[in-house]
């Protein structure tokens, strides 16, 4: 993924220790023609800002938009006009620094996800205790259920 001129990552770092990454997807994965974009979009010069990550015990210090501003401006740079991000509808602090950013919610769409694919990414490292708690709760609800909604607002 690194080397692939699609994407485009950064991080952030504090102290010499990586604190929270971000990144560009150039071609907005498999979206287009799936998702209906506005129609003043063009998207040939739309770009995607994909998974913004901040370390757990470093929130709340404005990281994600300080990513968010080098972004922006390297998307500019770049001769892009239009990006978009895709957030998880509770995610509020992730939306309120893109709402801040000037993005605003055009779309939303559930997309089904299995229950085995969330309990593995949620045993990796940089998964949070408190995402592990809550996805141990979403998973009490929905004991019956192979697969889990989750809607995501552009």
């Amino acid at each position: 993924m690194i080397e692939n001129p699609r994407f485009y990552i950064v991080g952030a770092f504090i102290r010499n220790k990586l604190v929270g990454v971000s990144s560009l997807d150039y071609t907005c994965g498999k979206l287009i023609g799936k998702i209906d974009f506005p129609k003043a979009c063009d998207t040939n010069k739309l770009v995607e800002i994909g998974f913004t990550i901040v370390h757990f015990n470093y929130r709340g210090r404005k990281i994600m938009q300080q990513l968010l501003d080098y972004l922006l401006e390297k998307i500019k740079k770049d001769g892009f006009t239009w990006a978009f991000a895709k957030i998880h509808k509770d995610n509020l602090a992730s939306s309120t620094s893109c709402i801040r950013k000037g993005f605003y919610v055009f779309n939303s769409y559930a997309k089904p996800v299995s229950k085995i694919d969330l309990q593995n990414l949620a045993n990796q490292d940089f998964f949070s205790p408190e995402g592990k708690a809550n996805l141990d709760i979403s998973s009490q609800k929905f004991t019956n259920a192979e697969e889990l909604l989750l809607t995501i607002i552009f």
